[in-house]
């Protein structure tokens, strides 16, 4: 309730007792909104695992003047100011990588553990330069000395020529650890909207750097109705698009069944990019 934070419960924007929830439950926390619209000036973020019962709430966002997602639940960049922990611990090393690798060798292995859960941001991608070509998700097996042993294998070859076609362009593999990953994230019977035309509207969901979610009876109306990236085992059930798109980068093990996109303004319905891997839709009506 409004009042539980000192706020006027008759205040068109609704963003700021909603956000003062999400920052003082704790992580693993059950939370319930109350069937109501809640009107949102800007945005809503966390990085907290939750099990969030929408009741059929909608969550409506009316304006705002910068990038930011109507619901974004992860690490990483909004409004233009880093999240705490992001990207995470970079290891950068060099050199071409061959299918069947297991081993890799790093300039430092300082703050890395036999055990650790890592993402390999491998090569240049041959049609972005901007980016690299593939991630991989592995677990740290062993290490000795420098050298760095995978629980699998690199599964494809990959040059370790980089051209520095833009300034942001990558220059090296790299190793990450992420700092601060969300554990089993879970959003069902909510609606997230977006007024048409808004000024820095972009995505009604967005989701990144989580494992082990479900979302279900979801309802979106945005330019991105719903954004999931770096996300391990997810499954995604009863999501109805009336406007926007489903974009997905850099993930593993996701399933997506019973998906209606009534309408796209985004040039795609569903965007998956080269990165991903073990996508599967079952049951989409376009």
């Amino acid at each position: 309730y409004p009042k539980w934070f000192g706020f006027d419960e008759s205040e068109l924007n609704n963003q700021l007792f909603i956000q003062k929830t999400f920052d003082f439950i704790e992580n693993g926390s059950k939370t319930s909104l109350l069937p109501n619209t809640y009107d949102i000036g800007g945005g809503i973020s966390f990085q907290k695992s939750v099990n969030l019962e929408g009741n059929n709430a909608t969550l409506y966002q009316y304006g705002t003047t910068t990038f930011s997602p109507l619901l974004y639940i992860g690490n990483a960049v909004i409004n233009g100011t880093p999240h705490p922990n992001y990207p995470g611990t970079i290891f950068d090393f060099s050199g071409d990588l061959i299918v069947g690798q297991v081993d890799i060798t790093l300039l430092t292995v300082n703050g890395l553990s036999i055990g650790d859960k890592i993402v390999l941001f491998l090569g240049q991608d041959e049609y972005d330069h901007g980016q690299h070509f593939i991630r991989l998700y592995r677990t740290i097996e062993n290490i000795s000395g420098l050298i760095v042993t995978l629980d699998e294998p690199i599964d494809e070859n990959v040059s370790g020529t980089f051209t520095p076609t833009y300034a942001f362009s990558p220059s090296t593999h790299q190793l990450v650890k992420f700092d601060n990953e969300i554990l089993n994230l879970s959003i069902k019977n909510i609606n997230l909207l977006q007024k048409s035309g808004i000024v820095g509207a972009d995505v009604c969901l967005f989701l990144i750097r989580q494992r082990n979610i479900n979302v279900s009876n979801l309802t979106t109306d945005g330019f991105v109705s719903a954004a999931f990236g770096e996300i391990i085992n997810g499954k995604f059930s009863n999501l109805i698009l009336n406007n926007g798109s489903i974009d997905i980068y850099g993930s593993k093990n996701l399933k997506f069944e019973n998906i209606n996109i009534k309408n796209t303004t985004n040039g795609s319905a569903i965007f998956i990019e080269n990165q991903n891997r073990g996508i599967t839709i079952e049951n989409t009506i376009l």
